[in-house]
């Protein structure tokens, strides 16, 4: 996987129709970091998904390899100020259009 740092993140990966990850967490501000890269679809338009953190789109009809432009590129998409719901969670779903939905990796960080 070209470019970006950490670029084991990149290489391995989560897919499927419709998926989520719940993170506990503790109150305040987050920035949650989806890290993508396209290694199996080979034309823009062949995998297209929503994802919504906490049931609010944040990525609507998102295509990994139009966006990086390139296969196997790392691409990053960061959200600031996400706060947890009334259950102390952030709940980040992918739902796939066409193909499948797929992510590499996630990170949440805390915000001072």
């Amino acid at each position: 996987i070209e470019a970006k740092q950490d670029h084991e993140l990149y290489q391995t990966e989560r897919w499927g129709a419709d998926f989520s990850y719940t993170f506990p967490v503790k109150p305040g501000k987050y920035r949650v970091t989806l890290k993508f890269a396209e290694c199996y679809v080979k034309e823009p338009g062949q995998r297209v998904f929503d994802v919504l953190i906490n049931g609010k789109k944040v990525l609507e009809n998102f295509d990994i390899l139009k966006e990086a432009k390139s296969f196997e590129k790392g691409i990053d998409k960061s959200f600031e100020n996400i706060r947890p719901d009334a259950s102390g969670l952030i709940k980040i779903r992918f739902i796939a259009s066409v193909q499948n939905a797929k992510v590499c990796a996630i990170e949440v960080i805390r915000q001072k």
